[in-house]
This record gives structure tokens, C-alpha cells and sequence, in this order.
């Protein structure tokens, strides 16, 4: 666990750093590149990871290294085949012909998208980045590449969502789309988001999901029909549900929803991660109860569960300076911290963390 606790700590240090402030207008000299050194700090460590870190890294290793001639390229290309993912991954190819740069784009693309929205619209930045390393969202795109990339796409969709720019919105899902077919979820959130959260909503929301349940095995099929992979999804015989990471939601939302009833929080950002939240729970719910495959329908939550780097910070910090608040930091960071370890250790190979260094 070593190189990830050492690279975090290195990232969220130089990251402190790039937000430092020597008044309240002015930041420090050269606070560009503590933030630049922060980002390349974590880059560095998804980029190097051996393709036995991560589920799926050995799986797309191996798509790559079949991606290596035009017919091949447009024999297997298609509107739902996620062709911006194949078009990056073939250009690599026959450019480099080494599968390292192809795990630095999806490092790069996906933790520049994150940072940056986390700079642009976060209240408390560093400690934004601390949720987003520490609760696997920084992992994510260790196993789930494809989907990485489209997830990350939605979060830099946010801004327009608050700032109700629909036409960005939607230019950048239909961006997402392709490189993974699931962001087609997210189409509806622009409407959903700029709804006051209420009861109500939240009870609209809730039959969906019912609908949703009972109308699962028509809709697989249908997708089914444009790729095959999707044909699974409806199976209710995986005894490993993600019952914990469901568990784990569920935390969070009930947190979120008393952080907001005893300290009044009021803020759009954090309404909008509530609702994200309910969602993320509704699929995992569904998920669970029908036993599916985890790495099916239940993987689609993280397009909302990646709200928790918004929302956490801002209910930690809305509780008043002191002994309290300080407190409050302290249990919250440190459940984090052993919330990565257990997962780390416990799911999707990321441990032990081994390097490549003799890609060259």
C-alpha cells in the first residue's frame, strides 16, 4: 500500500500548496506548478502500474496489442463500439506500439477533467482531491477505462449543469458517448438537477428505479441487440453483489441528509450530490436485491457517486470552528483513509501495486 499512500500524500501536499494564499487575493509564487506536481504525481502512478494491476488492465492490454492495422480497426468500428475509445487506442498503436501511453492518456484525460472541475467548482478543493483518492474514485479508472473516461466527461458537465448551459451539456455526453455507451444515463440530469430538491422528487425518482426493476429484462435485451456484452446484465445468480459498496452509499446519503437538517445547509452543489446520491443508491438497491452482476448495472452508480467529493467536504466543514469541526476532519479522513485500504486490499486486484519498467 505504500506507493499509493506515499503518492496521495505527495499529491495532496502540492495540491495545498497550489491553493496556499499569501493574502486573501494572492496566492503564493509558483502555485501553478504545485498544482501541475500534483497532478503529474498521480499520473505517474496509474501510468507505470504493471498489467497485472487492476482487473481489467491485462484485458485492454490485450485488445491493444491486436489493434494494429486499418481493417481491423474498421471491421470491429461502429456508432455503439465506443469508437473515440478505439480511435485513441488504435492511433497509439501504430504510433508507439506500447500500451504504457495508451494507460497515460486514460490517466491524463481522466485526472486533468477531475482536477480541473474540482479547482473550478469545489468550496474546499484539497479536501475535494482527499475524497476523490481516498473513496476509489481515483482507482476507478484502473479497472474501467473506457467508462473512466466518460465519467470523468460527466463531472466536467456539471459546471453547465449549474451554470444552465444545456447545449455544452449535452455536446459533452454525446462526447462521452463515445467512449462509453452507459453516460446515455446521465442525458436526463440536466432536468433532474435543476429541480428543487424536494420529497417529492426524490419519491418520482424512486419509482423509476421501481419501474426500472420490473422492466429490466426488456430493456437488457433491447441493448443487448446493439452490443452483446450488455446480454448478462440481467442475470440474478452473482452471489458477490456489491452489497458493501451499496452499504457504503447508503452511509453517505443518510450522512449527507443529516449534515444538511442540523447545519442548514444550503448550497446547489450539495442538493445536486444529494440527488446524485439517491440515484447511486436506488441502481445499487436494484443491484443488490436482484443479485446482479456487479460489474454490470451497479458500475453505472459511479456516475453519481463521484458527487460524494463535492458534497463531504462541504457537510464536514459546515460544522462550526472548533473542537467540533476539527474532530469532525480527523474521523472523516481517517474512515477514508482505512475505506481505501480495506477496498484496496479486499477488490479488483489493485493490490499488491507492482510497476513496468522495463516497457521500453
Amino acid at each position: 500500500m505504500f506507493p499509493y499512500y506515499f503518492t496521495f500524500v505527495f499529491c495532496v501536499f502540492c495540491f495545498y500548496l497550489g491553493h496556499l494564499k499569501v493574502n486573501s487575493n494572492e496566492y503564493i509564487v509558483g502555485n501553478k506548478y504545485f498544482i501541475l506536481l500534483s497532478i503529474a504525481s498521480v499520473i505517474l502512478l496509474s501510468t507505470l502500474r504493471s498489467i497485472y494491476v487492476g482487473t481489467d488492465t491485462g484485458i485492454y492490454y490485450r485488445i491493444f496489442q491486436r489493434s494494429d492495422n486499418w481493417q481491423v480497426f474498421f471491421d470491429n468500428i461502429s456508432l455503439f463500439s465506443e469508437p473515440g475509445f478505439r480511435f485513441v487506442e488504435f492511433v497509439i498503436k501504430i504510433n508507439f506500439n506500447n500500451h504504457v501511453f495508451m494507460l497515460l492518456f486514460v490517466a491524463s484525460f481522466v485526472l486533468i477533467c477531475t482536477f480541473f472541475v474540482i479547482d473550478k467548482i469545489s468550496i474546499f478543493p484539497v479536501l475535494s482531491l482527499i475524497c476523490f483518492l481516498l473513496l476509489g474514485f481515483y482507482t476507478f479508472h484502473f479497472n474501467a477505462a473506457r467508462q473512466a473516461v466518460a465519467v470523468s466527461l460527466f463531472l466536467l458537465s456539471i459546471p453547465f449543469v449549474l451554470n444552465k448551459q444545456p447545449i455544452k451539456f449535452l455536446a459533452i455526453i454525446l462526447l462521452g458517448f463515445l467512449f462509453h455507451k452507459s453516460i446515455l444515463l446521465c442525458v436526463p440530469m440536466y432536468y433532474i438537477f435543476g429541480r428543487k430538491l424536494s420529497i417529492s422528487n426524490l419519491v418520482i425518482i424512486s419509482l423509476f428505479f421501481l419501474i426500472a426493476a420490473f422492466s429490466l429484462d426488456s430493456i437488457v435485451s433491447n441493448i443487448s441487440e446493439f452490443d452483446g456484452r450488455y446480454s448478462s446484465y440481467s442475470n440474478s445468480n452473482y452471489e458477490s453483489n456489491g452489497s458493501v459498496s451499496v452499504a457504503f452509499n447508503f452511509l453517505v446519503l443518510i450522512w449527507l441528509f443529516i449534515a444538511k437538517r442540523i447545519n442548514s445547509i444550503q448550497d446547489k452543489l450539495f442538493d445536486m450530490s444529494i440527488v446524485a446520491m439517491f440515484i447511486a443508491c436506488s441502481i445499487g438497491l436494484m443491484s443488490v436485491i436482484l443479485s446482479l452482476n456487479p460489474s454490470g448495472i451497479l458500475r453505472a452508480s459511479v456516475y453519481f457517486t463521484q458527487f460524494m467529493i463535492f458534497a463531504l467536504p462541504i457537510s464536514i466543514m459546515s460544522f462550526k470552528e472548533g473542537v467540533l469541526l476539527n474532530v469532525v476532519i480527523f474521523l472523516a479522513i481517517s474512515f477514508m483513509m482505512i475505506y481505501f485500504y480495506l477496498t484496496t486490499k479486499a477488490f479488483s486486484n489493485l493490490y499488491p501495486y507492482t510497476t513496468n519498467l522495463n516497457f521500453f
